[in-house]
């Protein structure tokens, strides 16, 4: 349970993360006004707490999805600061690490 709510806590920061990052970069100018519309559908979707359970895993794995290329984008743009890179490839990690192991732990 413990280890449960720590999973949970580094999931939540590294989303938050990664839309607070994606939203900075807009700022910069990184993206075109499709993608800025998009990127508000993205972060006022993870903003809201009320969501239905039917497809919610579905479109929220879409719009982070979506989130994590904006990233890639404004990377490979230069908008993120070394720093910031570095960050959002570790918030990045820990989703990959939940897809693909979902529970289980890398022993070494």
């Amino acid at each position: 349970m413990d280890k449960t709510e720590t999973e949970t806590g580094a999931v939540a920061k590294a989303l938050s993360f990664i839309v607070s990052t994606v939203v900075t970069c807009q700022q910069r100018g990184g993206y075109s006004l499709e993608e800025a519309v998009s990127i508000h559908a993205a972060t006022t979707y993870f903003g809201t707490k009320v969501r239905t359970t039917d497809e919610d895993g579905r479109i929220g794995t879409q719009h982070l999805t979506f989130l994590v290329r904006m990233l890639e984008k404004s990377q490979s743009l230069g908008k993120l600061s070394l720093e910031e890179a570095w960050m959002a490839y570790n918030a990045i990690q820990i989703f990959s690490q939940k897809k693909s192991g979902d529970g289980t732990d890398d022993a070494a």
